[in-house]
């Protein structure tokens, strides 16, 4: 059926609100969806900086490649590698080295290898469980009975610290397992919830009665060898509607020669050679509805504003911008969702790069470390950028990443001296890093990454419910289902479907409110 979306009409209009990758991606998707139906569709991005890409920013400096923010793409989500090869970068993709296999935790102020045979925390085997050295005796034997302990059937969402003490026993869990997933979500497993940053584990529970049977079981019905392959590590995704059918990848984790930045700059211009506009260093500050008439219903349109004054009456919005900033431009017509939207706590964090010669910059036997919370450390986690990633440093230099922004903590109100020193001085105590630094670069992200306490997803559903109202304004991003690359892809194309058909469901009436 020809889409009612047809040339030789009036080109509806879309505003995406937010440039980060999530914007991005839907406002690639529903250009190209109009293209391929031979349909009229102006689609405008407006971001708030002066570049777009959010916290996908890479600096390129004296031979060094440094990333502001993510480092890669976890290849067991496919949109990320999906985008890359629709954009014909797949030749620039680049696996770690083969230090990145080798991993560290910090345990009684030293660096303890990551036990083997474990995958998100959790032993494949009871046999990995008894040969990893960081555990006593009494935790073995705990972790040990998780096999025959009864799984929970309730349902009910709980904090990523208290499942996995219940599965595995505090020991295992509180010096293994919640730190790493806690480090992979950046927040507090105390207060994080494991149904919305780890469904996959609550899967395995619900599935096998065991997280420890469920591992070893899709290990051996996958034929995989390792943890970093293990499909219990995927996570499903959110929405249907990819244009792109799933592709693997040989490592669990990729990047793009010369640093992940180049993927938003890419899909921007592909943005461009479609018909579509950048506009950047342009913050909207607020929304309003165009009615549909006087018999009320759903809006006809939305008013966008912008901080310099201007406004554009569209058709549709894509709102790509952290909850809190989508509560306040919801709360004037849709007050029940701008108060669920602003409750969603986020934390700021910082990242600190910093460059040595080879001779200096202690341990790089490995990919780096995490920090858990009860060692006290400023650091939450280092990076051997230069061990994982070859290529990013000058030859006989090394590159590291510490990363800090503890629970409760705000590390962006100390100057740049206090969180590179304090950060030199973890690292000068852990890793032997020694002497003044070649490079120094600090990244502060302000209120940067959203947490998912327990019953986030209770939350987003009833947001979603409230927005049936509204089918032409769509969220996305990492505040809501996911908060990797990948996942903010998945979003952003999953909201432009769904826009999409609300479009041609809109274009079927006449226009109000120009």
């Amino acid at each position: 059926m020809a889409s009612p979306l047809r040339p030789g009409t009036a080109a509806l209009r879309v505003v995406v609100v937010g440039g980060g990758i999530a914007g991005l991606a839907a406002a690639l998707r529903l250009l190209e969806l109009a293209r391929s139906h031979g349909a009229s569709l102006d689609v405008r991005v407006i971001e708030a900086a002066r570049r777009v890409g959010g916290k996908i920013q890479t600096e390129r400096v004296g031979g060094f490649v440094i990333e502001q923010g993510p480092d890669s793409l976890v290849t067991s989500k496919p949109h990320g590698l999906q985008l890359v090869r629709h954009l014909g970068l797949e030749d620039d993709l680049v696996a770690p080295g083969p230090a990145a296999g080798r991993t560290f935790i910090v345990h009684r102020g030293r660096l303890r290898p990551m036990p083997q045979g474990f995958s998100l925390g959790v032993p494949q085997s009871v046999r990995a469980l008894w040969a990893a050295s960081l555990f006593s005796l009494g935790g073995k034997v705990r972790a040990s009975l998780e096999p025959w302990l009864p799984p929970r059937r309730d349902g009910a969402d709980e904090s990523i610290a208290a499942f996995l003490r219940r599965r595995l026993g505090r020991e295992v869990a509180d010096r293994l397992a919640a730190p790493l997933l806690a480090g992979v979500a950046s927040g507090d497993p105390e207060s994080l919830s494991i149904q919305a940053t780890f469904a996959q584990l609550v899967r395995l529970e619900r599935e096998f009665g065991s997280l420890m049977r469920g591992m070893a079981r899709r290990q051996r019905s996958s034929g995989t060898n390792g943890p970093d392959r293990d499909p219990a590590s995927r996570t499903a995704p959110d929405g249907e509607g990819g244009r792109r059918p799933a592709a693997a990848h040989p490592s669990p984790f990729v990047t793009l020669r010369g640093g992940l930045g180049r993927l938003p700059v890419e899909v921007a211009r592909r943005i461009v050679a479609l018909g579509g506009r950048i506009v950047p260093a342009t913050r909207v500050v607020a929304m309003e509805v165009v009615p549909a008439g006087a018999a009320g219903g759903r809006p006809a349109a939305y008013r966008v504003h912008a901080a310099d004054g201007g406004r554009e009456t569209v058709d549709g919005v894509v709102l790509a911008v952290p909850a809190w900033a989508a509560a306040a431009l919801v709360e004037p017509f849709l007050p029940a969702v701008a108060e669920r939207l602003a409750a969603i706590p986020y934390k700021s964090t910082a990242v600190v790069a910093l460059a040595y010669p080879q001779e200096r910059a202690g341990r790089l036997d490995g990919s780096g470390f995490i920090v858990p919370l009860d060692e006290q450390r400023f650091v939450t986690a280092c990076t051997w950028v230069s061990s994982k990633w070859p290529g990013t440093a000058p030859p006989g230099m090394a590159l590291l990443r510490a990363f800090v922004g503890r629970p409760g903590e705000d590390p962006l109100v100390l100057p740049d001296e206090e969180l590179v020193g304090r950060v030199r001085a973890d690292l000068a105590e852990l890793a032997g890093v020694a002497g003044e630094p070649a490079l120094v670069r600090v990244y502060r992200w302000p209120r940067a990454m959203p947490q998912y306490p327990v019953g986030h997803l209770e939350r987003m559903a009833a947001v979603r419910a409230a927005l049936q109202e509204h089918p032409r304004l769509v969220l996305a991003g990492a505040g809501y289902f996911g908060v990797g690359v990948p996942d903010c892809i998945r979003q952003g194309e999953a909201a432009a479907e769904a826009l999409w058909q609300a479009l041609q469901d809109r274009s079927r009436a006449p226009l109000a409110g120009r």
